[in-house]
């Protein structure tokens, strides 16, 4: 873990915003991606679809940095495990609200 820290310390206080920028950019792939794994009839616009990719990269980002940068007070096992509790849970809604939908 002091290892973990010392590196993404000076990660992020020598190229943080080519960190973030990449780490973002990473992420909004990652979860374009997955939308593509979803039945074409239940998307919604690709405008829409790269805004939530992008607002879900940037909200990740901005917590892993802020993670790195307040000296990780939780091991990065437990950010990884509360990241992906949030994810989850953000799929559990839109199921839900995609049932609603349907219904009305």
């Amino acid at each position: 873990m002091e290892k973990d820290r010392r590196f993404y310390t000076r990660l992020l206080n020598v190229e943080s915003v080519t960190f973030c920028n990449t780490l973002s950019q990473a992420l909004q792939r990652q979860f374009l991606y997955l939308d593509d794994q979803i039945p074409k009839n239940c998307t919604d616009s690709d405008a829409q679809r790269s805004f939530d990719a992008r607002f879900y990269a940037l909200g990740y980002t901005a917590v892993i940095a802020r993670w790195a940068q307040e000296e990780m007070q939780i091991s990065a096992e437990e950010l990884s495990a509360r990241l992906i509790h949030m994810a989850e849970s953000s799929e559990r809604v839109s199921y839900y609200r995609n049932i609603e939908n349907r219904q009305i």
